[in-house]
């Protein structure tokens, strides 16, 4: 996975911005794509891609208000967000469970693929389940620790003028897992839109 974390200061606000950075090919016959159409009652063979699905929800963590704002695959006929996966669950870990859990997905739709991709069921998956199969990987505790202290290695950074509007930096974890800020050597723009153009935005 080549995609990075960027994190930033959006001018004229004392908001911390954390964006995902991928430059993503999006290859329609792939199986997964494939899979995608034919659950939202399309056929295995269409070509045109759907309109994208952007989900936005406020949460707390740690006494701190957090937006999220991440893609969903689809929406069930009752308007919630759902993701769709057709890999193996063995090597899903914690990743599933967390992007259901940003992007508010209420159940994932899982394919079982028999050998040549040949599709043989497809399974619908509460979050509550999916929650289980990921802690049988990591304790909560284990999971809540880490996140909680990855906010304070971004609160103090900004506390001390490390972080700022005009120095992003890059999220990177090292092998024991311990979260690390390194500069990020691209210009500010490449992220947020000119300074003058937040402020219109935000009304500041």
């Amino acid at each position: 996975d080549e995609s990075k974390y960027i994190v930033t200061l959006i001018p004229g606000t004392e908001v911390l911005l954390v964006i995902k950075c991928s430059e993503y090919i999006k290859n329609l016959s792939d199986p997964g794509h494939q899979f995608e159409r034919f659950v939202k009652g399309g056929s295995f063979g269409d070509i045109l891609d759907e309109p994208r699905i952007e989900h936005m929800q406020v949460m707390d963590i740690d006494g701190y208000r957090v937006l999220f704002s991440a893609e969903s695959d689809a929406v069930d006929e009752s308007g919630f967000p759902v993701e769709i996966k057709t890999s193996n669950p063995r090597y899903w870990g914690t990743k599933v469970m967390f992007q259901m859990l940003s992007n508010g997905s209420v159940s994932l739709y899982t394919g079982t693929k028999k050998p040549r991709h040949m599709l043989s069921d497809v399974n619908v998956l509460p979050f509550q389940r999916v929650t289980e199969m990921a802690l049988g990987f990591d304790e909560v505790g284990t999971l809540e620790k880490n996140i909680v202290s990855g906010m304070e290695i971004l609160l103090a950074a900004v506390e001390s003028g490390q972080i700022s509007e005009k120095n992003p930096f890059e999220i990177n974890f090292d092998r024991a897992g311990n979260m690390e800020l390194c500069a990020y050597d691209r210009e500010p723009n490449v992220i947020l839109p000119p300074k003058k153009v937040i402020q219109e935005l935000l009304e500041l």
